[in-house]
């Protein structure tokens, strides 16, 4: 072919298509705050196993997006500022304002029975912890079992 034909016929050729993303990562383009458990990891049951002393001391790691952490009622509530919450599947909470906590409680104060299964559940909250529940990733679970190696409970 001739060099002028191919010059010609790129200089009258259509722009290519705009690009598919495909597999992208999105992080730099999260809109709403979000909340993931990265440990435990959400997904099949997670065995927890008890200490010696018949303590619970676990790692719970979490990933947020679009959402500033905040020391709870450090200050007044603000779009975009708080803290997160986790849950045992007990009646109460813990707060949290890192994205990671390293919890040690006793297994009999938080009501675990050995077998059964439960929900680890990590939920956004608000400075003056009110659920931030008007986004669809405001909270993640995960479901354990406990695992008594040590005789803790009879």
């Amino acid at each position: 072919m001739r060099p002028w034909i191919a010059l010609a016929l790129l200089a009258t050729a259509c722009p290519p298509p705009d690009p598919v993303p495909l597999g992208v990562d999105t992080a730099g383009q999260v809109v709403e705050p979000s909340i993931r458990l990265l440990h435990p990891p959400a997904g099949a049951t997670y065995q927890l196993e008890l200490t010696a002393d018949c303590r619970v001391e676990e790692l719970i790691a979490v990933d947020i997006d679009a959402f500033e952490l905040l020391e709870p009622e450090s200050a007044p509530p603000t779009d975009g500022q708080g803290h997160w919450h986790f849950d045992w599947g007990g009646d109460g909470y813990a707060a949290a304002f890192e994205e990671f906590y390293a919890w040690s409680g006793d297994a009999a104060a938080l009501g675990v029975t050995p077998g059964a299964l439960r929900s680890l559940t990590v939920t956004l909250q608000a400075n003056d912890h009110a659920d931030l529940d008007q986004f669809a990733e405001w909270t993640s679970f995960v479901e354990y079992q406990v695992v008594d190696n040590h005789g803790c409970f009879p």
